[in-house]
């Protein structure tokens, strides 16, 4: 069983009796309106739109009977009204589905003419729906909507409105919503759901009968090989719930067997109510070592026990099992990732290993195909053969993974970089000698990571694939119907674009100069258009690489290319020769490439890691690439002719653009160059690097570096120890170690909810292992992990070093660059994190001056592509953003501040937006 979860659940401690609440056969539907695919968006509703001037959506729907119209750009006359649909039957599942009605709009009309973008851009829309949940009995029951990324609930004694709480967006995970139904009568549930017509969600009503659930995700297992894991110990995926309304202490252990194979040390959690979140079990398999293929040959169960203040209040079971495979097949391995959730990737063994190191095919799969499925697909049959042979003579293949939507950028590209480490040091491989392929998304995903590491990319192969997220297919187009364009000034549209344009490959494309890249694409192609394969083929060619383009007479996926059962787009004869040659070409000496021209070093991001030796470490204005050029030397330039005739010549020329720090390690490339003694040609000055192995090198400029140091070329100088480090933008960066989120002590029950429904959707999205603590439960992670603090500005720890001024008085507020801000606003920002010892330890505040503005905020919203919905915090974000009152139906529109800091913290003035 290698898909869905393995479940059990002891019920030690009862939450609910009586009936199950119902859900109302009748759901209220108003809408379409237009919608964007920006993760923050504004409601469905437009500048002076009537949802918002009568009070919001629950208020508009109490007088839905009236008839009143609501101004939206689908509709012919112009006008929505409120509409009901039926829910459909759930086949006795206990699920009540619900269609969202679209035939009242004339969708073919607007496919044929659309107004902006193309045709399927208009198919993009988002509506509110209401629904009915009849309560008999009072209880504490679960709410479980697979296709809703959030909903809340009306009350009917007061008719608050309650939330927001998490949908199981992806349906990945078996999380329900605990909520207490204090008093019978008929409760509603609002929710606003995006997509792509026609849309359909489902949701049940639960009986909670245990204070805790477990569940193991089964597709994250690793593989016994020989007895053994492959990695070891190794992180079992295990995800915990707290469905009862008081915190738990869980801890997870192997249970007592009469059998030695497995063990593991205990993990404990802390958990708020209603919060799920994933627990890495590390376990030891120590069994014979027996060659066999078997589906579950190894069993054991993990015992978990809840307790509240040392006393235990529920205890569950979950098993286990895990497969067993040959060494001649593929095998999972399942490792802890850099932020300390559970990662797996796929691994073929090389068929004639000789001992020593050997390269890694570093292989990035598609949508929806699992590692395993991936690492198999290098496979072909010689004529005649029976059976098929797997993989490479003298190389690994690798083949990782990580939950969500992440198309190998972010947390996805870092799971691939760990997998690469992960590899080297538990089977020897040769981490510094890597080819790198990649089919669809994943052809996406090899240029991210050849242009990060090139220094450790022997050659490159997209098949299929596309080069920027934001500009393939008609589910990424930014911009383009967003009703938040209506308020949003361009300036802040490019501030935010900017924080995910480190992931254009296109922009990045000169760090590959000299090396080997392979273009394939498929003429009849419905997925991933040929163009743009085409595209990049041409513009990786004007940038200097070695580009080989193939086209075939195929569709998006095929296993024959010339040859029956040839290995088809991953591994035929002719992929097999691209990729052995790339692995035992000698690697291009920086001489040889300058001879060629110029060599440009671009970097979007602390992420790139440079080529030769050389590496950008910050930019003057963070929201812009930053550039080194390598030139050889010519004597006709007027610096190096007074150079020289004090000394010694010069070799290189280095030009640099938009950077404010860059580092030289002199065994790369540069550094071989430069003899002992040489100098380097910098800006116009000359500047000596030393003798030490790693040399950063900073302007002089205020706030950036002493006067102490080597070095005297120009504004450039070989930087002192107290020298301040580069600060990692934008605000996802916080999230690329382990994090916990830290709330107040003694929190409200607004506080945890938000907390709860925060972790919910990193979990949710990309099975991030983390927790809520209290500020003071907090105090023991402080040197371990960054803190997400979260709750309105009078409630946290104000740091002192925080960027954003609190000023208290009879009213709090904010400022922040020459702005005050009192009243219904909210903030995120990046900040230091004080009492850390770790050197440039990064923590995010989410924050507001009034609790309704705390909810606005953090009541992040999501892509009308469900597969492209990022956690919250984690995609379009710069370093800090301040929303205004408006935020809750303008969108980014409603922001009245955002950007990045600069080298001391403050907002830099080439990359940062305010309206005050």
């Amino acid at each position: 069983m290698r898909s869905g979860t393995v479940l059990l659940a002891l019920a030690s401690a009862e939450v609910v009796c009586g009936d199950l609440p119902k859900i109302g056969k009748k759901w209220w539907v108003l809408g379409p309106f237009a919608s964007g695919k920006v993760e923050y968006e504004a409601a469905p509703r437009l500048k002076e739109d009537p949802v918002e001037r009568l009070g919001g959506v629950w208020q508009l729907f109490g007088s839905r009977k009236a008839g009143v119209g609501l101004l939206a750009e689908h509709a012919t006359g112009g006008r929505v009204s409120w509409r009901w649909t039926e829910t459909l039957s759930g086949g006795g599942d206990g699920w009540a589905q619900i269609q969202l009605p679209h035939d009242h709009i004339p969708f073919q009309q607007l496919l044929q003419s659309p107004p902006l973008g193309s045709g399927s851009d208009v198919l993009h829309v988002q509506y509110w729906v209401v629904g009915a949940l009849k309560v008999k009995t009072s209880g504490r029951f679960g709410v479980n909507c697979r296709g809703l990324h959030t909903f809340h609930v009306v009350l009917p004694q007061d008719e608050q409105v309650v939330g927001p709480f998490a949908g199981n967006i992806y349906s990945s995970t078996p999380f329900t919503v605990p909520i207490d139904f204090e008093a019978p009568g008929t409760y509603h549930l609002l929710s606003r759901v995006r997509g792509k017509v026609p849309l359909r969600f489902a949701c049940r009503l639960e009986t909670l009968k245990a204070t805790l659930k477990g569940s193991i995700q089964a597709k994250n297992l690793p593989d016994v090989v020989g007895g053994k894991l492959l990695v070891s110990p190794a992180p079992i995926d295990l995800r915990v719930q707290n469905t009862g309304a008081s915190w738990l202490d869980v801890r997870a252990e192997v249970a007592p067997s009469p059998s030695s194979v497995v063990s593991a040390a205990s993990s404990s959690v802390r958990l708020a109510p209603g919060a799920m979140v994933q627990v890495p079990v590390l376990v030891t398999v120590n069994g014979p070592a027996v060659e066999k293929d078997a589906a579950a040959c190894v069993r054991f169960e993990l015992r978990l026990v809840g307790s509240e203040d040392q006393t235990e209040q529920a205890a569950l079971s979950v098993p286990v099992q895990l497969r067993c495979r040959r060494s001649t097949q593929s095998a999972l391995f399942s490792f802890l990732d850099v932020d300390g959730s559970v990662a797996l990737a796929a691994v073929l063994k090389p068929r004639r290993p000789s001992g020593e190191a050997m390269p890694i095919l570093v292989s990035l799969s598609g949508v929806g195909v699992e590692p395993q499925a991936q690492a198999d697909a290098y496979k072909m049959k010689p004529p005649g053969a029976e059976d098929y042979i797997f993989g490479y003579e003298e190389m690994w293949v690798l083949a990782p993974q990580r939950d969500g939507p992440h198309n190998w950028e972010d947390v996805g590209l870092r799971a691939a970089l760990r997998s690469i480490d992960v590899l080297a040091e538990s089977q020897g491989a040769d981490a510094g000698r890597l080819v790198v392929h990649g089919h669809s998304r994943g052809g996406h995903g090899a240029w991210a990571l050849a242009t990060r590491i090139p220094d450790r990319v022997l050659g490159v192969a997209s098949a299929c694939g596309w080069y920027s997220r934001e500009e393939y297919g008609d589910a990424n187009n930014l911009w383009v119907h967003d009703p938040t364009l209506m308020h949003m000034d361009k300036l802040l549209l490019g501030i935010f674009h900017a924080s995910v344009a480190e992931n254009e490959n296109s922009l990045h494309a000169s760090n590959l100069k000299g090396l080997p890249a392979l273009v394939r694409t498929a003429a009849r192609d419905q997925a991933v258009p040929p163009w743009f394969g085409r595209r990049m083929a041409r513009h990786l060619e004007e940038e200097g690489a070695n580009v080989t383009f193939q086209e075939f007479d195929q569709e998006h996926w095929w296993w024959d290319s010339q040859e029956p059962n040839d290995g088809g787009v991953m591994h035929d004869p002719g992929l097999r020769k691209w990729t052995l040659e790339a692995a035992r070409r000698p690697r291009l000496a920086l001489s040889e490439l300058l001879a060629q021209g110029d060599f440009v070093l671009a970097a979007g991001g602390p992420e790139y890691q440079g080529r030769f030796g050389l590496r950008i470490l910050q930019r003057r204005a963070p929201a812009a690439r930053g550039f080194l050029t390598l030139s050889r030397a010519s004597p006709g330039k007027q610096a190096l002719q007074r150079h020289r005739q004090g000394g010694k010549g010069v070799k290189v020329v280095l030009t640099t653009a938009n950077v404010l720090r860059f580092a030289v390690r002199m065994s790369g490339g540069l550094g071989q160059l430069l003899q002992k003694g040489d100098e380097l040609l910098l800006d116009g000055g000359i500047l000596k690097l030393g003798e030490a192995e790693e040399v950063e090198v900073c302007q002089s400029s205020p706030g950036t570096c002493t006067e102490s140091g080597e070095g005297s070329g120009g504004s450039w100088r070989v930087c002192g120890p107290g020298d301040l480090r580069p600060s990692l933008s934008p605000i996802r960066r916080v999230f690329a170690e382990p994090w916990v989120l830290v709330i107040p002590d003694t929190p409200s029950a607004l506080e945890v909810l938000l907390a709860s429904y925060f972790v919910a959707g990193h979990l949710t999205a990309v099975g991030t292992a983390t927790q809520v603590l209290t500020q003071t439960e907090a105090g023991a992670f402080r040197q371990s992990h960054r803190f997400v603090f979260l709750g309105t500005v009078a409630r946290l720890p104000w740091g002192k070093s925080w960027p954003l001024e609190l000023r208290s008085g009879a009213r709090n507020t904010l400022h922040l660059g020459g702005c005050r801000f009192a009243g219904q606003y909210s903030a995120v920002f990046r900040a230091p994190a004080e009492g850390s010892k770790a050197l440039g330890a990064l923590d995010l505040v989410v924050t507001a001056l009034e609790n309704q503005a705390l909810v606005d905020l953090v009541s992040y919203s999501f892509a009308t592509n469900q597969p492209h919905t990022r956690a919250p915090m984690s995609n379009m974000l710069p370093d800090f953003m301040v929303a205004g009152p408006h935020f809750r139906w303008k969108g980014y529109g409603g922001v009245v501040a955002a950007g990045y800091w600069d080298e001391s913290w403050q907002p830099a003035p080439n990359s940062a937006y305010f309206r005050c």
